[in-house]
């Protein structure tokens, strides 16, 4: 199921197998901040929004678990919450820049992790994200000595899920069934039958 972890979980897979050379970490602003190194945190952001089921995230009306024979409907979904979500993105001068060409070389890494970003949220939840916008931080003129911050904002459609009023397991090859009354602490045989 997507969440705000999961997503930064995804991204920084993508940016391995791809040879991104940046921490992705699960965080916020203060976990770039104070960096040496190329960093993207992706955390939570304090609003939502609910809307009808919708998106490829969604499920459909029901989950499904196991296959065949021994499928379940485990789950139904509800609606989905776009979860707003900030991505703290800081790029590095290249080293062996001059010192005057330090601010433009630490602009252009930030930018280029943005786009490496934004390729990656694309890849890996494509459908199931609608990205924002977002800004430079304002740095102090000593942080362009060291990084420069930029904030990107994105919503992911997360679905939310409810337990189905009943569970039917149908086993075809001797025609016995369950029947179950699901409920938030779990679900309890109520009927089973076996004509043979």
């Amino acid at each position: 199921m997507l969440t705000v972890d999961w997503l930064a979980d995804r991204v920084r897979e993508d940016f391995t197998a791809r040879g991104v050379e940046a921490e992705v970490v699960y965080g916020s602003e203060k976990d770039v901040r104070n960096t040496a190194s190329r960093r993207v945190a992706i955390g939570l952001d304090t609003s939502f929004t609910l809307s009808d089921p919708e998106g490829p995230q969604t499920p459909g009306p029901f989950v499904h678990e196991g296959e065949g024979d021994d499928e379940d409907i485990v789950a139904r979904s509800i609606a989905t919450r776009f979860q707003s979500v900030t991505a703290w993105i800081r790029g590095f001068p290249d080293q062996s820049a001059a010192p005057s060409d330090r601010a433009l070389s630490a602009h252009t890494d930030a930018a280029r992790l943005l786009h490496s970003t934004v390729a990656a949220l694309y890849r890996v939840a494509h459908g199931s994200i609608r990205l924002g916008g977002g800004e430079w931080v304002r740095p102090e003129r000593s942080e362009f000595e060291y990084g420069s911050l930029v904030l990107l904002t994105l919503e992911i459609g997360i679905p939310v899920l409810d337990l189905p009023l009943g569970r039917v397991t149908v086993q075809p090859a001797n025609l016995a069934f369950e029947a179950a009354i699901c409920e938030p602490s779990g679900c309890q045989t109520d009927v089973s039958y076996d004509p043979g």
